[in-house]
């Protein structure tokens, strides 16, 4: 759990240069693995991936063919593990962030050798089985990790903040 914690933080301080503000909590929610949930990792993850997607289609790279869709994975998963190449690839070739799709004034023209990759941290995230919340505020500075549990509840998060005392959320 302390190294997925770890993980969390890594990835959102990854992501402050795209607008995310650093953790400085993690929050842990429990949902069953009948409610649906969501790979995307919010607007500074969009960012950087569609940065990065434009930024490599300047040298006649698309993205979406740098490697075969695993069947077996999402979509979005797919497109992050192709990110994960991309941006090596965009390093490699001196690439800067292009004044689209909004990033932070600061970072147009910043080569991506010059920033943190998000995506390989992302995919390590994942691969222990944990998400971050895509509905967590990027403005907040909290993160929260969804851990599916096969049967649980719909309200065993409730009933596990009233047996402990915490305060609700």
């Amino acid at each position: 759990m302390l190294e997925v914690e770890q993980l969390a933080r890594t990835l959102r301080s990854r992501l402050v240069a795209w607008g995310a503000k650093p953790v400085d909590r993690v929050y842990w929610i429990v949902v069953t693995h009948q409610i649906p949930f969501s790979f995307q990792q919010g607007s500074a993850f969009n960012c950087a991936l569609y940065s990065l997607e434009y930024a490599l289609e300047t040298i006649d790279v698309e993205l979406r063919e740098l490697r075969a869709d695993l069947p077996w994975l999402p979509p979005f998963v797919n497109d992050v593990i192709r990110a994960e190449a991309g941006w090596a690839m965009a390093a490699r070739e001196s690439l800067e962030v292009p004044n689209t799709y909004g990033p932070p004034r600061p970072l147009v023209g910043t080569r991506f050798e010059a920033l943190e990759n998000p995506f390989g941290i992302a995919l390590r995230l994942w691969e222990f089985g944990y998400i971050l919340d895509h509905l967590c505020d990027e403005a907040r500075p909290e993160a929260r990790l969804l851990t599916p549990m096969i049967d649980a509840p719909l309200s065993l998060p409730s009933r596990i903040r009233e047996q402990s005392g915490a305060p609700g959320r």
